[in-house]
């Protein structure tokens, strides 16, 4: 139905004001929602390989994977350049991110089969807040390696240059 904007509200806050009131079941949609939003919009600001579809019906797991995997190799183009300038500064910083994407892909992996468990209707699916909060937690840890640091800056990364030329991944404001 469209694009879903949060009318100025962070789509963080919306979900745990549907978690306050336990209704798990729209702070899975709207997690759902988000991570497809913001998946698509990534793979386009990254330049991301997507398998083309006439219909334009993508998955999240498609965009996920895409997303992820183009991330992957831009952490190998900086890494490959910081290691020809001899950049301690920026070897130090990517072996930071390259940690941050670790544990971040970990916990991702480990909870994201509940979004569709109570998205979905099934007979075993039910969960409490309490145990939503992890994959709440785990999504934001995801979206969180395509944010900008600066509190100013609510920019996701882009890159730049020509595709296959690539110069850098930036944000709007130039902190990352």
């Amino acid at each position: 139905d469209g694009a879903a904007l949060e009318d100025g509200q962070d789509v963080w806050d919306r979900i745990s004001e549907d978690l306050a009131k336990n209704d798990v079941p729209a702070a899975a949609a709207r997690l759902r929602r988000s991570l497809e939003a913001t998946m698509s919009e990534l793979a386009e600001s990254l330049r991301a390989s997507i398998p083309y579809k006439a219909d334009a019906r993508y998955e999240l797991g498609e965009l996920f994977s895409g997303v992820m995997g183009r991330h992957g190799n831009l952490i190998k183009m900086a890494n490959a350049s910081a290691n020809s300038w001899n950049n301690e500064t920026t070897k130090e910083a990517i072996n930071l991110l390259k940690t941050a994407r670790s544990e971040a892909l970990r916990a991702q992996g480990d909870e994201n089969w509940a979004i569709n468990a109570v998205v979905h209707w099934n007979d075993w699916g039910s969960m409490s807040k309490e145990d939503f909060q992890p994959v709440v937690a785990a999504s934001r840890g995801i979206i969180d390696l395509f944010g900008c640091p600066n509190p100013e800056c609510t920019s996701l990364l882009y890159v730049t240059g020509l595709p296959g030329r690539e110069e850098a991944l930036r944000c709007s404001c130039g902190t990352y």
